[in-house]
């Protein structure tokens, strides 16, 4: 009967009556038709009304659950069930709010309610589609709900951990394998968004490989929005977002953030920073960002690495041109200068004479700008004589055709500028064999390499003169 009530109510007496003393008991009224009843368009219905159960409540309290900082920034609780919502203190359920009103409609504190976790959870492997996705979506938010609820019955703590893991697992299978062409992936990024914002499902995530297949998400995007122009499709924009706060909230687990950390997932949260059209997914891409790019100082050529590939995907550009912008929220000009400034602090590193010596002392040359820079070279040129030539001589050894094509371009690279900016740099790179080594790079299968060797012996056996006169003609 109560089923009845509220499916022949209007929207707004649906919601006084759900915000009523006896609220709960029709939500344990849908919660026994879906144990229950087996019929197909029954379990839609009902599944359909507990969804707009969660949709009326954003709409009538005007709030979300909890702000995605707050919830990021909380520290770990011993337990998921033990975990108590921002500003609730000690009290079991707070008085208003979202969180509040599904809290005392799913977990009332009352003998002998049935605890919907298990019931749900069923549900997720029914045949129909419509079915999975609304008791996926339902009871994504039923579990951060629980998660955040003090005093609950023992049944209900025993089941809301297993229950998690369950849809966590069902989640990760939609995004490795989904099982349906349009809806299971934009599903599963929307239910692990709600998960992801306490600590310990960051763990089960981690647990079950599902960092690498946001990661297979994130990326295929990525390639896909790159190719927009020339047709390519790519996800809506609330999946966007839902998959950059995914890879923000699992990038503040430090083993998720070790898998994240790639010139790749780098460059899909660039490619949304520079392309998308909304704040909200702007603003958890460049966190995101923020987060990874932090990294740990112990591992410091991979964070150059990580800074080289976001100035090389555009995120400088990005940043400058997004600064000039209006925002509704306003911590994020601070968000924008923060990564302006660490990106400024990354290229000097990747500019000085230290980390040019450390890649030629390791035999292999990563692009950066210490390679093409006038200021660079104009300042440092002398200093590879240091130590009787012992750096000279290192890149001149980087000119074997048995390195890699990038430092043979960049080794090239770097006995032109040599050469170009030290006074008697001909000579003496002449004196060491250098001529010939170049030379011989001039017959590589590699066309890159062809190209900077060219470049280098134009530079070593011309005059300034003659070599203006070549470039101007």
């Amino acid at each position: 009967k109560k089923v009845q009530r509220l499916s022949s109510s209007t929207s707004l007496h649906r919601w006084r009556l759900l915000c009523g003393e006896d609220g709960y008991k029709y939500v344990q009224a849908m919660l026994s038709v879906l144990k229950n009843v087996t019929k197909d368009e029954t379990v839609q219905y009902v599944l359909a009304m507990l969804d707009e159960v969660m949709m009326s409540s954003l709409v009538m309290t005007g709030s979300a659950f909890t702000s995605e900082d707050s919830v990021a920034a909380a520290p770990a609780p011993a337990s998921a069930s033990a975990a108590a919502a921002p500003g609730e203190g000690k009290a079991p359920h707070p008085a208003g709010g979202r969180l509040g009103m599904m809290q005392r409609l799913f977990f009332p504190q009352v003998e002998g309610c049935t605890c919907p976790c298990g019931v749900l959870a069923k549900l997720l492997s029914r045949d129909d589609w419509f079915t999975k996705e609304k008791a996926a979506t339902v009871l994504s938010v039923v579990l951060m709900c629980g998660a955040n609820v003090e005093g609950l019955p023992a049944a209900s703590v025993l089941e809301i951990g297993p229950t998690t893991d369950a849809l966590i697992d069902w989640c990760v299978h939609q995004l490795k394998k989904p099982s349906h062409p349009q809806f299971a992936v934009p599903t599963a990024l929307h239910c692990l968004s709600l998960l992801l914002k306490e600590p310990a499902p960051r763990r089960a995530v981690y647990a079950t490989g599902g960092v690498q297949a946001v990661v297979g998400v994130l990326t295929r995007d990525g390639a896909q929005s790159r190719g927009v122009e020339r047709g390519a499709n790519t996800v809506s924009v609330q999946a966007q977002y839902e998959l950059a706060l995914c890879v923000w909230l699992l990038s503040l687990f430090p083993p998720a953030a070790e898998i994240l950390a790639t010139p790749g997932v780098i460059e899909a949260l660039v490619g949304y920073v520079r392309l998308a059209h909304k704040e909200k997914v702007i603003r958890v891409a460049l966190l995101g960002l923020k987060s990874l790019l932090a990294g740990d100082s112990a591992m410091h050529s991979r964070a150059i690495s990580l800074e080289l590939s976001a100035v090389e995907s555009g995120l400088p550009k990005a940043i400058e041109h997004r600064k000039n912008q209006e925002w509704d929220d306003p911590d994020m000009i601070a968000l924008l200068d923060h990564l302006q400034d660490r990106l400024d602090a990354g290229v000097l590193a990747m500019s000085s004479m230290e980390q040019y010596k450390k890649e030629i002392a390791e035999g292999v040359l990563v692009p950066g700008p210490m390679h093409d820079s006038e200021a660079f070279w104009l300042e440092n040129a002398g200093r590879l004589l240091d130590n009787n030539s012992a750096t000279l001589k290192e890149l001149l050894g980087l000119l074997d055709p048995s390195h890699d094509a990038t430092t043979l371009q960049l080794a090239c690279r770097g006995v032109r500028n040599f050469v170009q900016y030290y006074p008697h740099g001909k000579g003496l790179v002449s004196d060491l064999q250098g001529k010939t080594l170049v030379m011989r790079l001039m017959a590589h299968p590699d066309r890159g390499v062809q190209r900077e060797a060219l470049l280098c012996i134009q530079r070593l056996l011309l005059s300034k003169g003659n070599l203006s006169y070549l470039v101007s003609s």
